[in-house]
């Protein structure tokens, strides 16, 4: 378990729990999830599962159904990536497909298991749930204002090529 910890408390996610308290979710072993190549982790639409994942090895790709159902990638999740939180918060469906690029072994909080845990590991990993989606939520906005103003540029520009196109001699 001496390893397992290790590698866990090499995730930014759970570098505030103590040992005693990752010892405790290690002992889950139902928390421990292994996928192969190319198996869906996620499903797009998905209402059954809400659970959160914690990618412990491996890398994984999300896709996302485009208007004619076919699946387009989106992006790809690292060693000690956190997913599937909206679900876990929410209980709604899954935006998203979450799939094994490699062979993948993950973390799987079940939110009833979490229930039946130590109180302390339940307001930790909620504290680093919120602290992971305004990150998020930063991240996006950033995002948003670089695409914002490259937009008032290019407006910017568009106006004065107008300008010049409807000057005096044309």
């Amino acid at each position: 378990m001496k390893l397992e910890r290790e590698l866990l408390r090499k995730i930014e996610f759970f570098q505030k729990f103590n040992d005693d308290e990752l010892d405790k979710l290690l002992s889950e072993e139902s928390f421990f999830s292994f996928y192969q190549t190319d198996e869906f982790i996620i499903r797009e639409g998905d209402s059954n599962n809400c659970c959160l994942f914690v990618l412990i090895g491996g890398e994984a790709r999300v896709t996302k159904l485009d208007e004619l159902g076919q699946a387009q990638e989106v992006g790809t999740l690292p060693q000690g990536a956190i997913f599937g939180e909206m679900s876990f918060i929410t209980r709604q469906k899954r935006f998203s497909s979450v799939l094994a690029a490699t062979d993948c072994t993950v973390l799987k909080v079940d939110p009833q298991a979490l229930e039946s845990m130590d109180s302390n590991i339940h307001i930790l990993i909620q504290q680093e749930l919120i602290r992971l989606l305004v990150l998020r939520l930063d991240q996006s906005n950033t995002r948003q204002a670089r695409k914002d103003l490259v937009n008032q540029e290019l407006v910017s520009s568009i106006r004065q090529m107008h300008k010049r196109l409807d000057g005096p001699g044309l």
